[in-house]
């Protein structure tokens, strides 16, 4: 929550060009994040490690003042700095995810995403009807 209201700071005292801005979010060990603007809506994120490897990806679509993951996100091993997951959003809506599991990659559909977290909240709601 911390680094969305950052976010939304950074985004209402930017201006409106549209050049490539870029915003120095954090150096809180053990991640920098640097956000930057790519054109007039949309922005690119790149979460580093302290030695300057690049731990994540992604990408944003500003709607209004809240900034929305749309696009690829791509995430690294943080030893061997291979691409690890991939997932893809559409306005916020995540479309599919691609990681590897012990060597192997597997993927999941936006369907079997909203399954997994349904019987995740089902699982929630039954125990705090048992208790």
């Amino acid at each position: 929550m911390k680094y969305f209201s950052i976010l939304i700071l950074l985004f209402t005292l930017s201006s409106t060009s549209y050049s490539q801005e870029k915003f120095s979010l954090s150096d809180e060990y053990p991640t920098h994040k640097e956000l930057v603007k790519i054109d007039r809506n949309n922005y690119e994120i790149t979460i580093s490690g302290i030695d300057g490897s690049v731990l994540q990806k992604g990408h944003y679509y500003q709607d209004k003042n809240r900034l929305i993951p749309h696009g690829i996100w791509k995430i690294y091993d943080v030893n061997t700095q291979k691409l690890v997951t991939k997932t893809e959003y559409v306005m916020g809506v995540q479309q599919w995810i691609e990681t590897t599991i012990d060597g192997e990659k597997v993927r999941y559909t936006g369907k079997d995403i909203e399954i997994y977290r349904l019987q995740k909240r089902i699982t929630e709601l039954e125990k705090l009807v048992k208790s």
